[in-house]
């Protein structure tokens, strides 16, 4: 209602919030959620939705009074009695705190994979082989001479700067491995960069999914550039 005091909740709000143990109807919002008092932000919001207002947000982080935290996706809106006044407002929450943490478990995953990457000089490619393209990380795109922004994405470009003395051994060596006739690709031969510089580079990689059918989908590896290795060889 115009108090806060709750009317109605669901039981999936109940679990939500961990209150299935509590008679929540007839309490102030405020008293069953102590730690939005000191939150002006919360506060200014439940007064412009009292006011006729909807708020919402896609992500929301949410501290707890027990020292928990809770990720929300909600929406505030006001609800009107019979005589069109504001009543009070509706609240519709989801908790997404497992897809938060997990998205953040990724981007860390990534970002330390980036630093191993870095600290190995390695290049990270990954080609998506029905749609024929490729995407790299920035240490594989400046091997071959480019940025982020101007790096090719169809596979024929990567193909072109191939030594065509070395593509056949190359494209074997692949057809191989994703006929399974080789567990891993492990190969080392010459490039041209985007101005057409000679490089020497060593490949390796596998096929990470295949469709129903055993057909390879997705391919992906890294990329050394071994130019001063083969020189002092």
């Amino acid at each position: 209602d115009r108090e806060l005091r709750y009317l109605v909740a669901s039981k999936r709000w109940l679990q939500d919030y961990r209150l299935t143990d509590r008679d929540i109807i007839g309490k102030c919002h405020y008293d069953v959620f102590p730690e939005i008092r000191a939150n002006r932000d919360w506060l200014d919001i439940h007064r412009r939705c009292l006011a006729g207002a909807v708020e919402k947000r896609e992500e929301d982080r949410f501290p707890r009074a027990d020292g928990t935290e809770d990720w929300l996706r909600w929406e505030v809106r006001p609800w009107y009695d019979d005589a069109g006044e504001i009543g009070g407002i509706i609240m519709f929450t989801e908790v997404v705190t497992k897809r938060k943490k997990a998205e953040e478990a990724v981007r860390i995953g990534e970002e330390r994979l980036e630093l191993a990457l870095n600290g190995a000089d390695l290049g990270l490619w990954d080609i998506d082989i029905a749609a024929a393209r490729v995407a790299v990380n920035a240490r594989c795109a400046e091997i071959f001479g480019f940025s982020l922004k101007t790096v090719p994405t169809d596979v024929n470009v990567w193909r072109s700067l191939v030594n065509p003395t070395d593509l056949p051994a190359l494209s074997d060596h692949l057809w191989e491995h994703m006929a399974k006739q080789r567990p891993n690709l492990d190969m080392e031969f010459r490039i041209y960069t985007r101005i057409g510089r000679p490089l020497w580079v060593q490949l390796r990689g596998k096929v990470v999914e295949w469709d129903s059918g055993g057909v390879p989908r997705r391919i992906t590896g890294t990329l050394l550039d071994i130019t001063a290795r083969k020189a002092a060889e």
